[in-house]
């Protein structure tokens, strides 16, 4: 129909309706005419015809068209942003309503319903809540016949709990509405694709971003097949996605999908409509990140614009626009122009929401950083001070030295950054001197490390976790910076405690839950069902983490796998959540053991068996390092300043090595020791436990250099004062995960030795072929014959026979090659024999849920012992796959090492553990061995420093199982034989007594 066309008719059809009997017939034709143009879009003319329709309706005591009529006005006036009209259309209705009007319940839980949801977008929260619950009840009287409008006043509901911070209750809701949809209407529905785009925002606000991504992008696929690719929630899904990518880096492709949501909604609406304001902030944002802060300002102010216009100047979404304007220009050095805007804002966001919620706490934080930014350090304090109170139910402590309790906070985010900011500014107000302003410092980092942990706690999927921790490790070098001042203010070790705290937060604590979870021990009083039912579990949460990575490589993964997988292992998780409160409560020192967080210093000790071993962790900040001794006798802190990069040098070391660049080493190696021992090197003892912490993790301290006792030694390597002369050295990645690994005592296997061989000399279509290994065939004979052990070699060592096999014995040693994949760490692999219908390829996440039962790993191929580093989690990579499977100690390689040399040091190894040695001693006197009886050429620590033992450091079982059968039958049959002797000599006695005294 054309446009004229159109306006001809409505003017002939209003003048036909001023003069219209009132009779039903003309109303439904009116009726149907208003739903027409609704759908359409053209909620002007629509508002017209339901306006007419409703008043014939009326007048004939249609009371339930009357109320339908007036919510298709309502949804109408909705769609055009004018909220005022709509609450006084809503208003007039429900004054209509009277006792005698019958069968009008649906049709009036709809006004309600509506009515809530204007209150919501004009801030008048309580109102909202108020008015779909009583549409909720109306609704929920009807029985089936209005379960879907159950649905959505459930859903809004959960979006009124989502505003005001509150997400777990959001997201109960959310579920809530997302069950019963499925139930009525199947996967394939648009209400469907509403429930994932809500879920996939509140798991993002919760930090769990892999999992908000894959519901954002689930929710778009599903809305474009089912409305097609012009419909305004395809504008919305375009948006979120663009969000999701704008808050994790990817800025070209965050800019793409806001200018398809920007465009889209102008198709739809028009330029002036909220939708399109909202597209044009998240532009703008996406804009100021790709270096173009004149077009963010300009899309900005155009979203302000709309706003204002549409929705007032005081309406909280215009304020949203004024909050991101004043962060344009606090970036850009403009506090004048960034307080003005501020301060709208919080004016707008204080009438909205009232004193109370996280919007005006993230205004008073915006307005203490712009107070920062002008070097108004104790106002600064008071504003998040006042951000910390807006954020919670009940904290009203003005004084910026005490903070909310964690029950009394609205929103962890953002209670999270009030307290790092203010913790800064504390800092900054103390000048390094005032203790009363270092310790309030100290005391936020402290509840803003509770918190992350909190959040942390509620992150489902690995990669998040990881990402979060990475994400926050500011808070953690905040941490461990305040409370070494306090130290060396002081001299009081309690600092000390908590600044090693703070470093252990930082390692390895996503690796550690593992080990907790897997780790199998015996406690008084503890049923037999606790363990096989956590292992039920745990297999379960692997089958399905395993199913998921697996279908998400395909080149066309199944969607609908991927969604019902998740959704699986979401539950599982929670039911091991649930489990872990019940062990809490009834078996305190299981759980302690598995699933507590308590951990300091002085359990450290309890891994330090006697007075030679010293325990030392590194925590890298970003201008110091940070170095803890623990020994039996006492403890040391040592701040080292970095006036380069480490990471350089580290990487320097590790190229001259492989380059045979001689004199480079030596002056790297000497510097590396002067930064990470030269500071402690008076309270160490002579066996060292080290827990590295970024780039380190990549270095062997072993082949460390004393510069004070360097001599000139034209180039030969083999005389150098490197460190494994002086020292026996271990490596962890965290105190903790040591501590675990100790308690996880001797495993129990059948066998003592198997090692695992292939030669490559099938055809491989992956990789591109592989280079033969000569040497490993041998390496692994010589020592499966040293150790009485099993081999297999060739084609028998494949992927099956390793699964097979592998969790029978003692020491499973893998003499192959191996790739790491830094940008998926799960996917690094070891490369075994491809008999059978497998590739020989053994990936990392294959490893998680073997339950291996050996005391030590041995991974003799190549780089086996590096992969992705993960600041606050450690390296990710193939040897994390072992620890997963729950072994406790492994040998490795930092890089790739020729044949011949590595199988002299790994039998050398061997020879020595079979001595009895603990397992970093025989490795290092393996090393000396090797280093002595080595010519010039192969006595560079290319060729034997690569090598590093990691974990529970403690002897081998040799004999598996069987020995302790052996054992055990040695001592009855000693037993036996002294009875019998015994027996025999007083036989003897008593016969010879008897002799005598005839």
């Amino acid at each position: 129909m054309s446009r004229i066309t159109l306006l001809s008719l409505l003017l002939v059809t209003h003048q036909a309706m001023t003069f219209a009997p009132a009779d039903t017939a003309t109303a439904y034709r009116y009726l149907e005419m208003a739903r027409e143009l609704k759908s359409a879009l053209k909620y002007d003319s629509a508002i017209l015809y339901y306006d007419q329709s409703g008043d014939l309706f009326f007048d004939g005591k249609e009371w339930e068209m009357y109320f339908l009529t007036q919510n298709g006005i309502i949804s109408s006036l909705i769609r055009l942003g004018n909220y005022g009209r709509a609450i006084k259309t809503s208003q007039n209705a429900l004054a209509r309503v009277t006792d005698d009007m019958e069968g009008v319940n649906t049709e009036l839980a709809t006004l309600y319903h509506n009515l809530g949801i204007i209150y919501g977008r004009t801030g008048r929260f309580d109102d909202e809540l108020l008015n779909i619950h009583r549409a909720k009840r109306i609704w929920e009287s009807q029985g089936d016949s209005s379960l879907q409008q159950v649905a959505s006043a459930i859903n809004n509901i959960g979006y009124h709990h989502s505003r005001k911070g509150e997400l777990d209750s959001a997201i109960s809701y959310y579920q809530q509405a997302y069950e019963i949809r499925r139930e009525l209407f199947g996967d394939k529905h648009r209400t469907i694709a509403l429930a994932f785009n809500n879920l996939g925002r509140l798991y993002g606000r919760k930090g769990d971003i892999q999992l908000e991504l894959s519901y954002l992008q689930k929710a778009k696929n599903l809305w474009v097949e089912i409305l097609g690719e012009d419909h305004h929630r395809v504008c919305l899904a375009n948006s979120n996605l663009g969000n999701w990518y704008y808050k994790h880096g990817s800025i070209r492709r965050a800019i793409d999908y806001h200018r398809q949501a920007v465009q889209g909604a102008i198709t739809i609406f028009g330029e002036q409509h909220h939708s399109v304001a909202l597209y044009y902030n998240n532009l703008a944002n996406a804009l100021g990140k790709s270096g173009d802060p004149e077009t963010q300002i300009e899309k900005l102010k155009k979203a302000a614009e709309i706003y204002e216009k549409v929705l007032g100047e005081m309406h909280y979404r215009t304020a949203v626009v004024y909050h991101s304007l004043a962060e344009v220009y606090l970036t850009h050095d403009q506090p004048d122009l960034a307080s003005t805007y501020a301060r709208k804002s919080l004016d707008i966001r204080t009438d909205a929401f009232g004193l109370r919620h996280p919007m005006v706490a993230k205004s008073y934080i915006l307005k203490g950083m712009i107070l920062e930014s002008q070097d108004k350090w104790e106002e600064a304090a008071k504003s998040y001070q006042k951000a910390l109170v807006a954020n919670s139910h009940n904290f009203d402590a003005e004084d910026y030295g005490i903070n909310p309790s964690a029950g009394d906070v609205l929103s962890p985010s953002e209670n999270l950054k009030a307290l790092v900011l203010k913790a800064g500014v504390l800092e900054k107000l103390s000048n390094n001197s005032d203790l009363k302003l270092l310790n309030h410092s100290l005391l936020c980092l402290q509840s803003a490390a509770g918190f992350l942990n909190t959040i942390r706690s509620e992150v489902i999927r690995d990669e998040s976790k990881l990402n979060l921790a990475e994400s926050n490790l500011n808070i953690l070098e905040s941490g461990v910076r305040v409370a070494h001042t306090l130290l060396q203010l002081t001299g009081n070790t309690e600092y000390f405690e908590d600044a090693f705290r703070f470093s252990e937060l930082s390692k390895a604590n996503l690796l550690e839950e593992v080990i907790r979870r897997t780790e199998i021990l015996e406690f008084a009083n503890l049923p037999d069902s606790v363990v096989p039912f956590e292992r039920r579990l745990l297999r379960e949460i692997a089958f399905y983490e395993k199913a998921l990575i697996d279908e998400q490589q395909k080149s066309s993964p199944d969607t609908g796998k991927i969604y019902l997988w998740r959704s699986a292992l979401t539950d599982l998780l929670v039911e091991l959540d649930e489990h872990k409160i019940k062990l809490r409560d009834v078996y305190p020192d299981y759980y302690h053991f598995k699933y507590s967080e308590d951990f300091d210093s002085r359990s450290v000790e309890d891994l330090l068996l006697d007075r030679k071993t010293s325990f030392v962790a590194y925590f890298l900040g970003e201008n110091a390092l940070y170095i803890f001794v623990i020994n039996r006798s006492g403890r040391q802190m040592a701040r080292v300043a970095l006036t380069e990069p480490l990471e350089e040098r580290v990487l320097q070391l590790r190229k001259a090595l492989a380059m045979g660049d001689f004199d480079t080493f030596t002056a790297s190696a000497g510097k590396l020791y002067k930064a990470l021992i030269g500071p402690v090197r008076n309270e160490l003892n002579p066996t060292l436990i080290i827990i590295p912490d970024g780039i380190l993790h990549f270095l062997p301290f072993e082949v460390l250099i004393d510069p004070d006792a360097m001599f000139d030694a034209n180039g030969v390597y083999k005389h150098l004062p490197y460190l494994i002369r002086d020292f026996q050295i271990g490596y962890n990645l965290s105190a903790s995960l040591a501590f675990q690994q100790l308690w996880s005592g001797q495993r129990k296997s059948y066998g003592t030795f198997i090692g695992f061989a292939p030669d490559y000399s099938g055809e491989y279509d992956t990789d591109g072929g592989f280079q033969k290994l000569s040497g490993t065939k041998k390496e692994v004979s010589d020592i499966a014959d040293l150790l009485d052990g099993d081999k297999l070699t060739g084609p028998e060592a494949s992927v099956d026979n390793f699964m097979l096999h592998a969790r029978n014995y003692s020491i499973v040693h893998l003499a192959c090659h191996a790739f790491t994949d830094d940008t998926n760490p799960k996917f690094s692999r070891l490369v075994l024999d491809p008999s059978g219908d497998g590739d020989g390829i053994l990936h990392t996440y294959e490893l998680y849920n073997l339950d291996l039962n050996a005391d030590l790993v041995t991974l003799s191929a190549c780089n086996t012992g590096i992969g992705k580093i993960a600041r606050g989690e450690g390296i990710l990579g193939l040897a994390r796959g072992f620890t997963y499977a729950g072994t406790p100690s492994l040998l490795m390689s930092l890089w790739s090492v020729p044949d011949d040399q590595t199988g002299k040091i790994m039998t050398g190894f061997y020879r020595e553990l079979k001595k009895g040695r603990a397992k970093d001693k025989a490795l290092r006197l393996a090393k000396l061995k090797y280093l002595e009886s080595s010519n010039n050429l192969v006595a560079s620590p290319y060729y034997w420093g690569g090598f590093v033992i990691s974990g529970n450091p403690s002897k081998v079982s040799l004999g598996g199982i069987l020995i302790y059968w052996l054992v055990g039958a040695g001592v009855l049959l000693m037993v036996l034989s002294l009875w019998f002797y015994f027996r025999s000599g007083f036989q003897s006695a008593s016969t010879r007594s008897k002799a005598l005294s005839l």
